[in-house]
């Protein structure tokens, strides 16, 4: 057994040991890591995006990746015909995207939708505010 694995093998019986202690302190200081890690997101958008871009070209159509999607369309069917519905719906002109948050004014944004039956009814956010959005307030009627 090399070094690395000996190490590995510690660590994960000192946390199976502690796992309260790591418990409490991750809920102690929750925020704090929220926040570092937004801003090393931010601080490093362009490489991450670059590398997410370069590991999606290259495993796109891998076996895996077709049967996470697929996974995905049957257990959220509704969303699926509601992303579809949109999707249409944009393409023919009869909405349009302002191309700025809905809270701060930032761009580029996402489509939020309130209710998965009404397609067409979307708030524009950008990214941040949709992931706090979605942190903050989980709907219930949400399948994922």
């Amino acid at each position: 057994m090399t070094k690395k694995e000996e190490k590995a093998l510690y660590d994960k019986e000192y946390y199976a040991k502690n796992k309260d202690k790591y418990k409490e302190h991750y809920e102690k200081n929750k925020e704090k890591k929220l926040k570092r890690d937004s801003d090393r997101y931010y601080k490093n958008k362009e490489s991450i995006l670059k590398r997410q871009r370069l590991y999606r070209k290259q495993n796109y159509n891998s076996k895996i990746t077709k049967a996470r999607i697929e996974k995905w369309l049957k257990k959220n069917p509704i969303k699926y015909k509601c992303y579809k519905k949109f999707r249409k719906a944009l393409a023919q002109n009869i909405i349009k995207k302002r191309n700025s948050c809905e809270i701060c004014y930032n761009s580029p944004t996402e489509c939020h939708h309130e209710d998965y039956n009404k397609p067409l009814e979307i708030i524009e956010l950008c990214i941040r505010c949709h992931r706090f959005l979605h942190r903050k307030y989980k709907p219930t009627h949400l399948n994922s």
